[in-house]
């Protein structure tokens, strides 16, 4: 995995629990969900990151086939 992917997974996993922690305190209604947002956009954004760091070190292994 380049190194590029694994800090953009690791920025994106610690907005995720500023977000969650953040959803924790009182809020109002507004800010409760642009935070909600942010974190759905987050978690999406994470999970990109990590199928296609695994899409690419997938890509340059290469597969091994067991024949039956």
């Amino acid at each position: 995995m380049p190194k590029s992917d694994s800090i953009a997974i690791f920025v994106h996993q610690q907005n995720v629990e500023r977000y969650r922690r953040l959803l924790q305190i009182p809020l109002d209604v507004q800010r409760r969900r642009a935070i909600l947002d942010l974190l759905a956009q987050e978690e999406a954004a994470e999970q990109e990151a990590i199928r296609a760091s695994e899409g690419l070190a997938g890509a340059a292994m290469p597969q091994r086939v067991v024949a039956t």
